[in-house]
């Protein structure tokens, strides 16, 4: 049961030991009860020549003062480096965010991508 004399019901708790927060779980309308595989899906977009990183990331509808943003970085040592600035938003639905990297794969350095919510 849920309430704040549960541990289990905190946001930042994760009962089901499947790595994503109930909060995390709230926002991506997964079973904070269930063991569940992240259902963030990481793929590549080919545009022309080029191979862009992309994140698609489902949204829960019913979620209430949830923003979600994907961030950008060539640099994990940095933690002041992650950035949504110039990231390609390819759909952003109230079901779905679809967003690719504005820099190729293999053009000089690592990419990585990372999915940010708050409240």
């Amino acid at each position: 049961a849920g309430g704040s004399s549960n541990a289990s019901a905190a946001p930042n708790a994760d009962p089901d030991f499947d790595g994503l927060t109930n909060f995390l779980e709230y926002a991506l309308n997964t079973d904070p009860a269930s063991r569940n595989p992240s259902p963030v899906v990481q793929d590549t977009e080919t545009v022309g020549a080029d191979k862009f990183l992309r994140l698609t990331i489902p949204k829960n509808t019913s979620a209430v003062g949830v923003t979600y943003e994907i961030q950008a970085t060539g640099n994990l040592l940095d933690s002041t480096s992650w950035s949504a600035n110039g990231l390609i938003i390819e759909q952003n639905t109230g079901s779905l965010l679809q967003v690719r990297d504005n820099v190729p794969i293999g053009s000089g350095g690592p990419r990585f991508l990372r999915l940010r919510v708050s409240q």
